[in-house]
C-alpha cells in the first residue's frame, strides 16, 4: 500500500505504473523495460504524426536525433523525469491537435496529464503552468470562461480528486501528505538558497549534457525567438504551431529552474529537458533550411520507418542502463529467457541465504531489491533518506524503524555502496535529537549481526543475523 507500508515521498502515479510494469512478464525490470517502451512509442509516434503537419522528415529528424542524444546522456530506466518527459510529449501533440482541429474537449485529456505530472514529480508541470496562463490570459481578453480552460481544469480536477479519494479510502492519506506534501514542498524546498539552485543547475547542465550540446541547445532556443518575432508579420502568427512555440520559450528557462529545487542533484532530473531541446532544434533547422527542397510532406512509410530505427536506439540505451545485455546476452534469444525468471547476482544472492518468510533491510534508497527477491522490508522505511536528514527526522520516526527491526530481525541487513549507514550523525551537533536511536540502530547490527564476505558493484556491507 503506497505511503503506509513504504516511505517514500514521490507522488502516487509512480506507483500506479510500478504497478503496472510489475503485472507485464517475466518479471520487474523487463516489465519496466516494456512499459517505457510502450509509452515512448505513444509520445514519438502521436508528436511526430502532430508535427508532421509542420516540419519535413529532415527538420523533424535531426529534432529526434538531439532528443537522443542527449536523453542517452542521463537515462536511467524507471525514474519519474522519464515518465513526465513522455506525458510532456502527448500533451504537445494534444495541444497542436486540439487547436488545429479547433475541439475544445481535447483540453481535457491535457488536463488530465497535467494533473498525472503535478502528482509524480511537481517540478516538471512548467509547460502545463504556462499553458493554463495563456488560457487564463484568453479568457481575460474575452471577458469570459473559454471551453478550453474549463476542459482543462475539470481533467485536472477529475485526476487530482479522484486519486485523492483513492487514497483517503485505503487508508493511506494522512502519509501522503507528510511523504508527499510536506517533504517535497515545505522540508526540501525550503532547504534551498539561490546559489545552491545556481551551482545544481549549472552542474548538472555540465555533467549531464556536457558543454556542446548545451551551447546547441541554446542556439535553437535563440532561432526558436527569431522565428516567433518574425512570424508576427507572416500568415504564422495565430497558428497553432507559433502559439506552442510562445508556451515553449516561457517555459524552459523555468523548467531548468525548477530542476534545481530538488534537496539532490542527481543529473537525471533532467530527464524531461531533452522535449524542449527537440522541438527547438526543429524549429532551429526549419529556420535554417526555409524553402529548401527537403520540405516535403512526410509519408506513412517514412514515419514508420524513422520511428523504428528511433525505438531500436533507444531500445539498445535502456537494456544497456539495465545492464541486462551484458548479464544476459548469451540467452537472451532463447525461449527459456522469456518464461523464467533471471535474477542478478545480487538478487540470486539474497534469495540464496534467506527463506520465503524472511525479510530483508536494504540501507538506502534501493527497495527494487525486496522486490526482484520476493523478500519483504522489516520496515516502511524502504527509503532511508527521510532518517539522515537531521532538519527532517525525528526521534518518532527512528524509534519506529528500530521498533520494526527489533520486531522482525530481518535475515539480511543490506548497506547500499552509495548510501552508506551514516554512523558520523551520532555525534553531529546538528543530529542530536535522533543520536540516541541512532546508536541504538548501530548497537542492534553488532549485538545480532556478522559482517558476510559477499561485495559487489551495488551492496558495500552485507551483514548476516547469527544463529
Amino acid at each position: 500500500m503506497p505511503y503506509v507500508d513504504s516511505w517514500d515521498h514521490k507522488g502516487p502515479f509512480i506507483y500506479f505504473l510500478n504497478l503496472l510494469a510489475y503485472k507485464i512478464p517475466p518479471n520487474f525490470l523487463w516489465g519496466l523495460f516494456f512499459l517505457n517502451c510502450i509509452l515512448l512509442i505513444i509520445s514519438t509516434v502521436f508528436l511526430f504524426h502532430e508535427l508532421s503537419n509542420y516540419f519535413s522528415v529532415f527538420e523533424m529528424s535531426i529534432g529526434y536525433a538531439i532528443f537522443l542524444s542527449s536523453l542517452s546522456k542521463i537515462l536511467i530506466i524507471n525514474r519519474t523525469e522519464l515518465y513526465t518527459a513522455f506525458f510532456l510529449m502527448i500533451s504537445v501533440g494534444l495541444f497542436l491537435k486540439a487547436e488545429r482541429l479547433r475541439k475544445p474537449a481535447i483540453y481535457f485529456i491535457i488536463g488530465v496529464l497535467c494533473s498525472i505530472v503535478l502528482l509524480m514529480r511537481p517540478n516538471n508541470a512548467v509547460f502545463w503552468a504556462i499553458l493554463f496562463l495563456m488560457l487564463m490570459s484568453d479568457c481575460y481578453k474575452k471577458r469570459m470562461l473559454t471551453r478550453q480552460i474549463l476542459f482543462f481544469i475539470i481533467g485536472a480536477l477529475v485526476t487530482f480528486f479522484g486519486t485523492m479519494v483513492y487514497l483517503w479510502k485505503i487508508g493511506a492519506f494522512p502519509d501522503f501528505f507528510e511523504q508527499f506534501i510536506n517533504y517535497n514542498f515545505f522540508y526540501a524546498t525550503a532547504s534551498n538558497n539561490i546559489i545552491s539552485v545556481f551551482i545544481t543547475i549549472i552542474n548538472n547542465l555540465k555533467n549531464g549534457f556536457g558543454i556542446p550540446l548545451v551551447l546547441l541547445s541554446v542556439a535553437a532556443y535563440y532561432f526558436s525567438t527569431l522565428w516567433v518575432g518574425n512570424s508576427k508579420n507572416e500568415s504564422l502568427e495565430a497558428t497553432p504551431l507559433r502559439k506552442l512555440v510562445i508556451i515553449l520559450l516561457f517555459a524552459f528557462p523555468f523548467e531548468i529552474l525548477s530542476t534545481g529545487l530538488a534537496s539532490r542533484t542527481n543529473v537525471y532530473y533532467l530527464s524531461i529537458l531533452p522535449v524542449y531541446f527537440m522541438l527547438f532544434a526543429v524549429v532551429m533547422i526549419s529556420v535554417l533550411v526555409k524553402n529548401s527542397e527537403w520540405l516535403q510532406p512526410v509519408s506513412t512509410i517514412q514515419q514508420t520507418v524513422f520511428l523504428s530505427c528511433m525505438l531500436i536506439v533507444f531500445s539498445f540505451a535502456t537494456l544497456r542502463s539495465f545492464n541486462i545485455l551484458e548479464t544476459f546476452k548469451t540467452r537472451i534469444f532463447t525461449k527459456e529467457f522469456y518464461t523464467s525468471r533471471n535474477y542478478s547476482p545480487d538478487i540470486q544472492y539474497i534469495r540464496d541465504h534467506t527463506t520465503a518468510d524472511d525479510t530483508v533491510l536494504v540501507w538506502g534508497a534501493a527497495v527494487q531489491n525486496n522486490v526482484l527477491s520476493d523478500r519483504k522490508s522489516p520496515s516502511r522505511f524502504t527509503y532511508a533518506f527521510p532518517l539522515v536528514q537531521c532538519g527532517y527526522a525525528t526521534e518518532k520516526m527512528w524509534k519506529e524503524f528500530n521498533d520494526d527491526l527489533v520486531e522482525a530481525k530481518p535475515k539480511l541487513i543490506i548497506e547500499i555502496r552509495n548510501f552508506p549507514i551514516p554512523t558520523d550523525l551520532v555525534t553531529n551537533k546538528y543530529c542530536t535529537h535522533i543520536s540516541g536511536e541512532l546508536q541504538r540502530f548501530l548497537d542492534f547490527i553488532g549485538d545480532n549481526y556478522g559482517m558476510d564476505s559477499y561485495t559487489s558493484s551495488n551492496f558495500l556491507t552485507v551483514f548476516s543475523l547469527n544463529e
